[in-house]
């Protein structure tokens, strides 16, 4: 049996082909089999071109050590992970009163774009019951296994009738899918004038961030999970020149010499450097260089710095994208964002730490 519901000021939106089971209360039978058959039910999903969300694993997946470093590296420490329900989405229904009469359900987005909440933070998703009610549309006591089954498919089916003509707006919809819930603008870079090799590198970002982030409902659980609030960590730059962030963990950011000699210079300018103006900056940043390698200058190394502050040149491009990367793989972008070079074009380019978090222990 298919039906509406409606959210008020839901802190997380469903991304397209989302599917997330909900129950009003713990139903034993039904969890018990989820638990048991998780695998199996996300295949019967994604041959449908469906993700199956159970909450109580995303909770498991989320406090990984990798996933939780990554997401999460001011945390110490999470709370008890059963406080994760397939509950907790419930909270947020516009008609609380209708609550006690929610079977247990999967609640699912059908539209690319219907994740944009109205002016009065209202959003509306479409729902299945997974209930005796929605079994008996079929056959009674049909196994849960054919149940999800054929879930899965009349769901695949109507968002196919719902966005059939509109190629155009389901195609971006899977653009979506694939990139979900990311912030407008997020993978512009220091500039536009991107030749080839910068290209290929901002796809492989992209697609380090498609692996790493948690977006929508799984970042929703795992601040739900984690005591500490999000913080900033101090940036230490040492006698040798490396890069410590001792409050995620004493992270190391690595980066060649000249792709670090680039982020001192911003480091060092915290009111910003304009493209145009890097020819002025050139012999600091020489000194730099020089500092990091330990040696004196070569043929090869003047070229290098030559190319790297002439703003015609799209090197400063992919040393600016170089070192978003080595923050990007150490931690999530709403945090990294503060670490890397950015900037809108034709404005000053910097580094958006705070001055007071940044602790330089060479003279």
């Amino acid at each position: 049996m298919a039906f509406s519901i409606s959210f008020k000021s839901l802190p997380f939106c469903l991304d397209y082909r989302q599917v997330v089971y909900v129950e009003n209360e713990y139903n034993h039978e039904i969890n018990r089999y989820i638990q048991q058959n998780y695998v199996e039910i996300c295949r019967i999903f994604e041959r449908e071109g469906l993700e199956f969300i159970y909450i109580p694993r995303i909770a498991d997946e989320v406090c990984a050590k990798n996933i939780l470093d990554y997401n999460a590296p001011y945390a110490k420490s999470v709370c008890d992970k059963s406080v994760a329900t397939s509950s907790m989405m419930l909270n947020y229904m516009l008609n609380p009163e209708n609550r006690m009469k929610l079977a247990p359900s999967v609640v699912y987005n059908v539209l690319p774009f219907s994740d944009k909440a109205s002016d009065n933070g209202i959003l509306i998703y479409n729902g299945r019951f997974l209930s005796p009610d929605y079994l008996e549309d079929y056959v009674p006591d049909i196994p849960f296994s054919v149940c999800f089954d054929r879930m899965a498919s009349d769901i695949s089916s109507e968002i196919s009738e719902t966005n059939k003509g509109n190629d155009e707006l389901y195609d971006e919809g899977c653009i979506r899918f694939s990139l979900p819930n990311y912030p407008p603008n997020t993978f512009e870079f220091v500039d536009q004038s991107f030749d080839e090799e910068s290209m290929v590198l901002m796809m492989k970002v992209k697609e380090m961030i498609n692996q790493l982030r948690l977006r929508g409902i799984k970042q929703y659980v795992l601040n739900s999970l984690v005591r500490e609030e999000r913080r900033l960590s101090q940036l230490v730059v040492t006698n040798e020149h490396r890069l410590f962030l001792p409050d995620y963990d004493n992270v190391e950011i690595v980066m060649q010499p000249l792709q670090k000699a680039v982020y001192l210079l911003f480091l060092n300018h915290p009111e910003g450097i304009l493209f145009k103006c890097l020819p002025d900056y050139r012999e600091e940043l020489a000194n730099l260089y020089m500092m990091i390698i330990r040696r004196k200058g070569s043929v090869r190394a003047d070229k290098s710095l030559d190319a790297v502050t002439n703003p015609l040149n799209n090197s400063i491009n992919e040393k600016c994208a170089r070192i978003r990367e080595a923050f990007l793989a150490k931690f999530d972008d709403d945090l990294a964002v503060h670490y890397y070079i950015t900037g809108q074009r034709g404005c000053p380019k910097k580094i958006q730490l705070p001055s007071e978090l940044v602790v330089r222990e060479y003279l």
